[in-house]
């Protein structure tokens, strides 16, 4: 999958501006798959700009934002 910078900025601004002090947050933009959101949930993660759980299995991808570092 292709890093989009676009859909990064979007993925900081959608934490930002949560209202959740605590707690794991879930994250739909439209245009976007889940699983292209989860997998830059995953870069902004190991880039250590945000706090991220995988929540992944053998189901499928799943990585919850919960804040900005």
């Amino acid at each position: 999958m292709e890093r989009d910078m676009d859909l990064i900025r979007n993925i900081l601004l959608k934490i930002e501006e949560s209202s959740k002090p605590t707690g794991w947050i879930s994250i739909t933009i439209d245009g976007y798959a889940d699983s292209e959101i989860s997998y830059h949930i995953k870069l902004l993660a190991q880039a250590g700009l945000i706090e991220a759980f995988n929540g992944s299995d053998s189901a499928g991808f799943d990585w919850k934002a919960k804040s900005l570092t």
